[in-house]
């Protein structure tokens, strides 16, 4: 899609918008919905710039809980020492499920 047709769209969607919202009562989820888009409607502009842009947080909400996870368990080691080799044990293993590699296979071949 070029860069013409792409501003078509948003000035399409913005115009259908403005003529649909004021017959839309705002306590419904339409009316919130349609609230939420005009306060933020220069960051959801950037969907129409960009194709590839996620309409959801949800991978990198999934990519960061392990860690989250993870930084709770770090508290209760015993030393400072065993947090740290856990971290990186942790985070290594997370690079390596990355890039396809097994973490399991790494430590078989030392």
């Amino acid at each position: 899609m070029n860069e013409i047709t792409k501003i078509k769209n948003e000035v399409k969607l913005k115009q259908w918008a403005e003529k649909i919202a004021p017959t839309v009562l705002p306590k419904t989820q339409l009316g919130k919905a349609f609230e939420y888009a005009f306060k933020r409607r220069e960051f959801l502009g950037n969907y129409f710039k960009d194709g590839d842009c996620a309409l959801s947080n949800n991978a990198a909400e999934n990519a960061i809980r392990p860690f989250t996870i993870g930084r709770k368990n770090w508290l209760f080691s015993d030393t400072p020492k065993v947090r740290e080799q856990v971290r990186i044990s942790t985070v290594l293993s997370k690079q390596l499920k990355q890039t396809g590699l097994m973490f399991s296979n790494i430590l078989s071949c030392c």
